[in-house]
């Protein structure tokens, strides 16, 4: 990804679609998400593609049938099994989820305040957009999740890539901090926020707490981070192939944060790498898999910055599929056992090729890291902030979580 890739792209297209201040672009969306939440149990099923492999195209050092069989000979090394009937608990997580997902009143509120927030950034920046990124538009959050919005300034580089790090960081900080005071101006005479900081880290963030007469919204500002626009959007699509997915997240997060693991500044887990891994485990372990490889099977859409222009909520042609009924609850445990028992230091997890490959394949590799999982698009480690005794303490709490299920199972 660079720099002229981008602005030849937005030369040819013009600004993507999707703008919070275009209220028919927005009532589209929400009339979307209604319909994708009514139907409880009504899963859309995708099937794998007939033929001998998996989705996986890969250079010339990994073909397709081997990295194929060997995924499969460590996939086959780790013992997953559910002997118990676990009814209940695919009850719960279908319950827990529709309690705890993000509702139509709360994105609707969102929208409004991305609108008006927008509006004010536009009168810095003319030329500039942005685009809704994470949990809110993924459908892989809560209904308390924050507001992470994408700001594209033409000129300002490419996930603080075009320019050298130092340099690009305080570029792109500095821009952050007179944003702050901009923004001060307008909302400090509303008596709408309860707190602004600039979070001066690898992304650099605006972050802006509002109060309660702006629903206690939290937003975070990112100036040009295409490729975490470019991620909420392939994962929005994942999402939506099949319901599991999500269910299986919002679940997964819940006992991330019960435990403490959900925490990336005390180096556990971020909430993207644990999509992530659900997207793995969902895609390359189970048989058949239950969610295709978007980057492979349709590279058109979403191999490159093509994907920014590419709308939400658009029904996409695939390869007939087979179909995947295991249960929610089938599959949280045997989720919860594949990490549980996962050999990280050896193994890394590839999302674009839907396989599992030696740590050393990897470009970005370090062997410090406990667990890789490589970034779709700009293969980096996602799980670069976890360290290793906190990766070894969920682990343990994994598999205890699976023995605790089990022992509710008996007395059920």
């Amino acid at each position: 990804m660079n720099q002229g890739d981008f602005d030849k792209f937005l030369q040819i297209y013009g600004n993507p679609i999707f703008s919070a201040d275009l209220d028919v672009e927005v009532n589209n969306i929400c009339r979307s998400l209604e319909t994708f939440h009514i139907d409880n149990d009504n899963y859309k099923q995708y099937k794998l593609c007939k033929g001998k492999g998996k989705y996986c195209h890969v250079g010339d050092d990994c073909k397709l049938l081997k990295t194929t069989i060997y995924t499969k000979y460590v996939v086959n090394n780790i013992d997953l099994n559910c002997p118990y009937n676990l009814d209940w608990l695919s009850k719960h997580i279908r319950m827990s989820y529709y309690r705890d997902c993000q509702k139509m009143p709360t994105f609707k509120k969102k929208c409004k305040v991305v609108r008006y927030i927008e509006r004010i950034l536009r009168l810095m920046e003319s030329r500039s957009f942005i685009f809704l990124t994470g949990s809110t538009i993924t459908n892989l959050g809560d209904d308390s999740s924050d507001v992470d919005i994408c700001w594209i300034i033409p000129g300002y580089g490419i996930n603080n890539l075009s320019l050298p790090y130092d340099m690009n960081l305080n570029y792109i900080n500095g821009k952050l901090h007179e944003t702050k005071r901009f923004l001060l101006k307008f909302l400090n005479q509303m008596k709408v926020i309860e707190g602004i900081s600039v979070i001066e880290s690898k992304v650099p963030l605006l972050q802006i707490q509002f109060n309660e007469k702006w629903f206690n919204i939290e937003v975070d500002i990112s100036i040009n981070n295409l490729p975490g626009a470019m991620n909420s959007k392939l994962l929005h699509y994942y999402s939506g192939f099949d319901l599991r997915f999500s269910q299986l997240v919002l679940f997964f997060k819940n006992f991330c944060k019960a435990s403490g693991y959900k925490d990336a500044h005390n180096n556990y887990l971020n909430s993207y790498s644990i999509s992530l891994m659900v997207l793995h485990f969902l895609q390359v372990i189970v048989e058949p898999p239950i969610l295709p490889n978007l980057q492979q099977v349709r590279p058109d859409i979403f191999s490159n910055y093509k994907l920014l222009w590419f709308p939400y909520f658009q029904n996409i042609i695939l390869p007939p599929l087979k179909t995947n009924r295991m249960s929610l609850s089938e599959l949280y445990v045997k989720f919860l056992q594949y990490f549980g028992k996962f050999d990280s230091k050896y193994y890394g997890i590839s999302i674009s090729k839907g396989c599992l490959l030696p740590r050393a394949l990897f470009i970005k590799n370090n062997r410090n890291y406990p667990l890789f999982i490589e970034e779709p698009f700009e293969k980096e480690n996602t799980a670069r902030s976890l360290k290793l005794d906190r990766w070894i303490d969920i682990k343990r709490n994994m598999l205890e979580e699976v023995n605790c299920l089990f022992r509710k199972s008996k007395s059920v």
